[in-house]
């Protein structure tokens, strides 16, 4: 009796769906694209820890809450758009994400705390939906400079706009 779990290298949550449970995919090597519903709000810690094949991740408005891990170690993930509405980038959240080159925040971000991007050293293009001087309101906790180097001319510019960055 083999009793594995196959996970598919695509997954798209079903509508309804409010929560990813803390360690729902963590570790699932072959997930390349995860599809997440408009009736996300949270997804928990280490719920894709681990995931070095995942590529893609669609989120939606509704989703308020990334809480610490979730995609630590994604190191295929190259792009993240995080929906209006998040608040806190929490601590390891993307961690050691080594293809990560373009990050879209949203002006409702007020604190990234402690290593969030650490070892994301890919990162080149860093997209906000507010002006410069919002940016360098927002907390920063130790070891994001992968991150906040893009202040300093680490990377190719931090790209401030007034209007809103689409996350679709």
């Amino acid at each position: 009796h083999n009793k594995s779990l196959i996970i598919p290298s695509e997954i798209n949550i079903p509508e309804g769906v409010t929560v990813i449970g803390e360690s729902a995919f963590e570790g699932c090597t072959a997930l390349g694209k995860i599809s997440l519903p408009e009736s996300l709000t949270t997804i928990s810690s280490y719920a894709f820890f681990g995931c070095d094949s995942l590529k893609t991740v669609v989120m939606y408005p509704n989703l308020k809450t990334i809480e610490s891990y979730a995609f630590y170690d994604c190191a295929g993930l190259e792009g993240i758009a995080l929906p209006e509405g998040v608040t806190i980038i929490k601590e390891g959240t993307f961690g050691e994400c080594a293809a990560l080159k373009t990050v879209f925040i949203p002006n409702t971000v007020k604190t990234v705390e402690s290593a969030a991007f650490a070892g994301c050293d890919s990162i080149k293009d860093v997209y906000y939906t507010a002006s410069m001087f919002a940016w360098y309101g927002i907390t920063w906790g130790e070891d994001n400079d992968d991150i906040t180097g893009a202040s300093t001319g680490k990377f190719n510019h931090v790209h401030a706009h007034t209007s809103d960055v689409t996350t679709e």
